[in-house]
């Protein structure tokens, strides 16, 4: 199991490299990068990582806050993974906003 400081590595370090992308081509669409790199990352792939999301995002309500309806087909597992990906997607949106990412755009100064 990892820490705190290692997620949140993560979250920053994702964030990055999508600015990056963004930066190198403009046409990165930063909403679909942030789908692909959360729903890859091993911390929404494996149950035990599941849980350190929620240990360490502030973020671990966010889907109630969205309206967003957990699918419970898959027992608790399936909602742990779900829990987890609305958590780590907020958590790389918030630190791409950090960035001067605005939610559809980034600022002028962002490319600096």
């Amino acid at each position: 199991m990892g820490n705190q400081k290692e997620y949140l590595d993560t979250v920053k370090s994702l964030a990055e490299m999508i600015k990056t992308e963004w930066i190198n081509d403009n046409n990165v669409d930063v909403c679909d990068r942030i789908f692909e790199v959360v729903d890859g990352n091993h911390y929404v792939i494996y149950y035990a990582a599941n849980l350190e999301v929620l240990q360490y995002s502030d973020n671990d309500d966010c889907f109630e806050d969205q309206g967003i309806e957990l699918d419970t087909s898959k027992g608790w597992r399936g909602i742990l993974a779900q829990v987890a990906y609305f958590a780590m997607h907020q958590d790389v949106s918030e630190a791409l906003k950090q960035l001067g990412w605005d939610g559809t755009d980034f600022d002028n100064d962002f490319r600096r």
